[in-house]
């Protein structure tokens, strides 16, 4: 057991390696868009906000669809050419890529801008919104460039560009939302944020292409788009479909509810996807982790070992700041996006929780991804979609935000959870490893109990929040270790594979260190 637990940290260690720089440029933006947002929500206030909602998700419901698989593709291939050095093969490959996005999102874009009257009459409530719809169509088309342009860098195994165009990407994205915000734009204005900053980044990402890498366009060829649509087309289906159901529900919702409503359901969202954002980075650098294990002949058949550590130390460094806003919601949401938000405390109180539970869901998936069971990913992400949507359709309309909530954050995640789990059973021999979940529940469960007391504080909800970090950073730790949720062998594992992440090396080091001193001999 020992054994398989340092070859699981070694290869961790040497995937940290590789995405390092990537990571980090995620954690950048992790804080910059965490700050913009806040400053947006307050300035937007629900209702405009809510507005802005459901524009993005009706975009949303078009971008899923416009990947076609190319982004995975360009991924895969450009790494495969890099490693043979066939650059001809390089340089038709990016041309193409390029040429397929293009086309494929221009197409959807215009789509979308052509039933802009329709949505904003019916979706958005007022033909006077119609402006809104017209400019948010083209966010498909920065989006999807702005996808193949990090699929692109990450397959040249480009980690300081990678780093680089998201950073740019999120700063001018920011600069300009809070700057149109304050100039009382309302709902377009981080809109046009998001498009400029799409642009600059792939602009930039361009440029790097010609100049530094020294890539040349070719004439696009259809056997090299075939290929693309060959390769990942099963993935593009599958996430097709999980994006038309994300981005379908707020505009269900908007139908049955005001736009202060969703505004509010936005909110509690975003500050979830905040925290996956997180999970999503870790998610860089177990993904490669697993696929090593299956490839290596020598550690392949312990796969199981490495997919429940990397739920396991995801569980522990995520289970305490989502307990903590559990409790602390009321607290957290009035003094970052106001008391105008009335509702969203309980709305984030809910997906909290559910977050957990789509980690299971998430690192399930990545782990079948990884071992190229996509066809039986596909077959229980059609059966999910129908679920979904006949719930969302039936539920939604007599429950509103709780009914969604409740569909998308708890009824999912685990029914994905369940299927996904009876596939990594039945097809890789993985069983998930619930009892040492379930420890890292309790022991956040416990150390949140130690916040209750401060919900009896009145008004005080800056005073709250500081100490409320400072009393879970003090306990989580410690009860983590008295309850056996943590041991030695898990605190090293988790320092080695996380070692090489600028910033948050050294923060999970000291937080391992601390509840080292507690781990009985």
């Amino acid at each position: 057991m020992e054994g398989v637990e340092h070859d699981g940290s070694a290869v961790g260690s040497a995937s940290a390696k590789v995405a390092s720089l990537v990571v980090f440029g995620r954690f950048a933006v992790l804080f910059i868009s965490g700050i913009t947002f806040v400053i947006v929500a307050r300035f937007l206030g629900p209702g405009v906000y809510g507005i802005y909602i459901l524009a993005m998700s009706y975009t949303g419901l078009f971008t899923g669809v416009a990947d076609i698989g190319v982004c995975t593709a360009l991924n895969k291939f450009i790494a495969q050419y890099r490693a043979s050095g066939s650059k001809e093969d390089l340089n038709k490959v990016v041309s193409n890529g390029y040429f397929s996005v293009i086309l494929s999102a221009l197409a959807f874009s215009l789509i979308a801008f052509s039933l802009s009257s329709f949505v904003a009459v019916h979706v958005l409530g007022s033909a006077s919104y119609t402006y809104i719809v017209q400019v948010v169509s083209f966010c498909i088309l920065g989006g999807m460039l702005f996808g193949v342009s990090y699929n692109m860098m990450v397959g040249f195994g480009k980690g300081s560009y990678v780093a680089l165009m998201l950073i740019l990407q999120s700063v001018v994205q920011s600069i300009i939302s809070i700057i149109l915000v304050m100039l009382g734009l309302g709902a377009i204005a981080p809109i046009l944020g998001l498009l400029v900053g799409y642009l600059t980044s792939i602009v930039t990402v361009f440029v790097l292409l010609t100049t530094k890498l020294k890539i040349r366009l070719r004439k696009p060829s259809f056997a090299y788009i075939k290929k693309f649509f060959g390769f990942s087309s099963p993935i593009a289906v599958y996430n097709g479909l999980r994006g038309v159901v994300t981005n379908i529900a707020p505009i269900i919702l908007g139908i049955f509810a005001t736009t202060v409503i969703v505004g509010n359901f936005g909110v509690a969202v975003k500050t979830s996807s905040i925290i996956s954002s997180f999970t999503d980075a870790l998610g860089l650098v177990v993904l490669p982790m697993f696929a090593y294990t299956v490839s290596a002949k020598s550690i392949g058949k312990n796969i199981g070992k490495f997919y429940n550590y990397a739920v396991y130390m995801t569980f522990m460094l995520v289970a305490p700041a989502l307990f903590y806003l559990a409790v602390l919601s009321k607290e957290f949401s009035f003094t970052v996006f106001s008391s105008k938000y009335l509702l969203a405390p309980t709305y984030i109180s809910l997906i909290s929780i559910g977050t957990l539970l789509w980690i299971l869901a998430t690192y399930t998936t990545m782990l079948l991804i990884s071992t190229s069971k996509v066809k039986k990913i596909l077959k229980y992400s059609l059966i999910m979609t129908c679920i979904e949507l006949t719930l969302i359709f039936t539920v939604v309309p007599m429950f509103g935000a709780i009914g969604l909530i409740s569909i998308l954050f708890l009824v999912t995640p685990s029914l994905i959870t369940f299927l996904m789990s009876k596939a990594a059973r039945d097809l890789l021999d993985v069983h998930l490893d619930l009892r040492k979940l379930a420890r890292v529940v309790i022991a956040g469960l416990i150390s949140a109990a130690f916040l209750l007391p401060l919900l009896i504080v009145p008004g005080e909800y800056i005073a709250v929040l500081v100490v409320g970090v400072i009393e879970q950073m003090a306990v989580y730790p410690v009860i983590l270790a008295l309850t056996g949720a943590a041991g030695r062998e898990e605190l090293k594992v988790l320092r080695d594979v996380t070692g090489n992440i600028p910033v948050m090396s050294r923060i999970i080091s000291i937080f391992a260190d601390y509840t080292g001193h507690f781990v009985r001999a």
